[in-house]
């Protein structure tokens, strides 16, 4: 019987798939190399979220997230693509020190 392969969540900064260079080209060869043991899902974390994709994804990367941080839109609407972009802002706006207090606890 064959076991499902394991799924790592690869979280980048500022780079894969999205820049060139040398722990870029690490990241890319990292996923191609192993796509026969384990998926990938990437949580890219980008600038903007116009940057352009700099390199071709291997059949393992099952999800690749871009949150830009650096835009007018709320990163939430990079995670969240079923709920309006309104009501998003409305519940942050319902948002208060209690609610925040009891979410910490």
């Amino acid at each position: 019987m064959h076991s499902p392969k394991p799924v790592i969540l690869f979280g980048t900064e500022g780079s894969y798939p999205y820049s060139g260079g040398g722990i870029y080209t690490w990241a890319n060869i990292l996923c191609g190399e192993l796509e026969n043991e384990v998926d990938f899902i990437i949580l890219a974390l980008t600038a903007d979220p116009y940057v352009e994709q700099k390199y071709s994804l291997s059949s393992n990367v099952k999800s690749l997230i871009q949150v830009p941080l650096w835009a007018i839109e709320e990163p939430i609407h990079h995670l969240d693509g079923v709920s309006p972009f309104s009501e998003h802002v409305i519940r942050k706006l319902q948002t208060d020190s209690k609610t925040v207090d009891r979410l910490k606890s």
